[in-house]
């Protein structure tokens, strides 16, 4: 009995314990309404319009303030189409709160749910009408997108944005205060504009906050815009706050005490929302381990697929041929859980056609070879075990071909004095001469009985010449383990003689 009496206590609205009540209730009611906006925004927004465009959208993190899908479009997907994907989100947070504000709440006749039905407003008008604008001048804005795929001017943005915030922000203070002043006494004009700053006060205050935090935690590109969203925040909620009090002037027409179920029943929520939140997925995108709906399409492992490890495999015959491995692996560093997550979707299932074009611009860079007879080759896949930095990985993706270094039109193969009996393999590091910045971290060279590794060295211009690492020349296979750009080789040779026979000169 005493349990129940506690919990129904209740205070007038307009005593202080009341009006403490209602500052809590509406600080909790904000956080709870943000969160479903952008779960709005972001599920029947942009998942949906991508969904309905023929697209796959697979993967969702949302927050009280932030979110974002991963989606994955086809080359048939049209550029309006894209960039209405791209809007899809605000508009369908424009709709939904309109239809919200001018449909819904006016039959409502509960304080407490008509308290959230106003703050819900605030979270689906306001909130999307200020990215509008400020989304365009926002590196991943949704409205920078949406233009420059249109290749359009943003002014029509800017301006309507601007627009609906300020009308937005005052129908909505109007409808709260006359709302709120039917359940406590607001005749005097201070206590109307007190009323409408604790209505305001939450985006108020928690906008203030991430401007301030942004100084210390945020990248120097994000500080502009959480300092300008802070300021339209408390500009337009400002004049609210002063101009609305001035024209509306709502007459008390019942009484609503605060009791203290109706504080824990949103505490209940709120606390749910939280848990939501930080346990399904994550306090912060950095930190996001999100929902993976599905396995994405293995086209969306090409945004995963930077090539950082790669191995190259030769084995030499006696006829002058050469079976040629190109071994590639993926990693990913410091990236969120969820990234992690869609990242190893692609561990069974590797985008071969990618790393046979990857693998074939890498054969023909090595060898030098005629853009015709790469384009000829014919490569198999499997998996196997690439190496980096004394880790291995049996992930690493194989791609096999077989080049014939007598073929006409190859220039592998060119006039050589001064050899000997024997073949000469010459070859160069593809990373090192097309991007300055990486190297393979491993080459093996191995052959047959019917042919005798005689010598072999690399080069560079850093370190001059650089003797193989692993394996021996008595056993025909050797190799060059590679940690760092200064002591890798950007050319490779290879010298075989032929025990028995002794002959030919193979080089490119």
């Amino acid at each position: 009995m005493g349990k129940m009496n506690f919990l129904n206590n209740a205070a007038s609205l307009d005593s202080k314990e009341g009006q403490f009540t209602f500052v809590t209730l509406v600080m909790m009611l904000y956080i709870i309404a943000i969160f479903l906006a952008v779960a709005i925004h972001e599920v029947l927004g942009h998942g949906l319009a991508t969904i309905l465009f023929g697209g796959d959208f697979y993967a969702v993190y949302i927050s009280p303030g932030s979110g974002f899908i991963s989606f994955y479009l086809s080359n048939s997907i049209s550029t309006l189409q894209i960039a209405i994907i791209y809007m899809a989100g605000i508009a369908v947070q424009i709709i939904i709160g309109l239809a919200v504000l001018l449909l819904v709440f006016p039959k409502i006749k509960n304080f407490l749910l008509g308290l959230f039905t106003l703050v819900f407003s605030v979270a689906m008008l306001v909130h999307p009408s200020i990215y509008l604008f400020l989304g365009y001048f926002y590196k991943n804005g949704d409205t920078k997108y949406a233009a420059s795929i249109l290749g359009i001017q943003p002014d029509i943005f800017v301006v309507s944005g601007l627009i609906m915030t300020g009308v937005f922000t005052l129908l909505i203070s109007v409808a709260a205060l006359n709302f709120i002043g039917s359940f406590r006494d607001v005749e005097d004009d201070r206590v109307r504009k007190q009323t409408l700053l604790i209505f305001w006060l939450p985006p108020i205050l928690l906008s203030g906050v991430s401007a301030i935090l942004s100084i210390f935690f945020i990248p120097l590109d994000d500080i502009a815009y959480t300092l300008t969203n802070a300021t339209l925040i408390l500009l337009f909620m400002g004049m609210s706050i002063y101009l609305v009090p001035i024209f509306v002037e709502p007459k008390r027409t019942r009484e609503c005490r605060m009791s203290v179920k109706n504080l824990f029943s949103v505490l209940f929520v709120f606390i749910i929302i939280l848990g939501v939140w930080v346990g399904a997925f994550g306090v912060s995108q950095d930190s996001a381990h999100g929902i993976l709906l599905h396995d994405p399409p293995v086209d969306v492992e090409l945004y995963y697929s930077d090539y950082t490890i790669g191995n190259a495999e030769l084995f030499v015959y006696h006829n002058g041929t050469a079976r040629v491995s190109i071994i590639l692996r993926n990693q990913i560093v410091n990236r969120s859980p969820l990234e992690e997550q869609i990242y190893h979707s692609f561990d069974q299932r590797p985008d071969w056609d990618r790393y046979i074009m990857r693998s074939r611009n890498i054969v023909i860079a090595m060898f030098d070879l005629q853009r015709e007879i790469g384009e000829n080759l014919t490569f198999n896949t499997s998996f196997g075990t690439v190496r980096a930095l004394g880790v291995e990985d049996e992930l690493g993706r194989v791609c096999t071909t077989y080049i014939h270094f007598y073929d006409d039109g190859t220039r592998q193969l060119t006039p050589h004095e001064g050899v000997g009996e024997g073949m000469i393999l010459h070859f160069i590091d593809p990373w090192q001469n097309l991007n300055p910045k990486g190297y393979l971290d491993e080459v093996r060279i191995s052959c047959g009985d019917d042919l005798r590794i005689d010598s072999a060295y690399g080069e560079n211009e850093y370190s001059g010449t650089i003797s193989y690492n692993r394996g021996n020349q008595y056993n025909n296979s050797i190799g060059w383990k590679n940690i760092n750009l200064r002591d890798s080789p950007a050319k490779y040779r290879v010298i075989f003689t032929d025990p028995i026979e002794g002959t030919r000169s193979l080089d490119y």
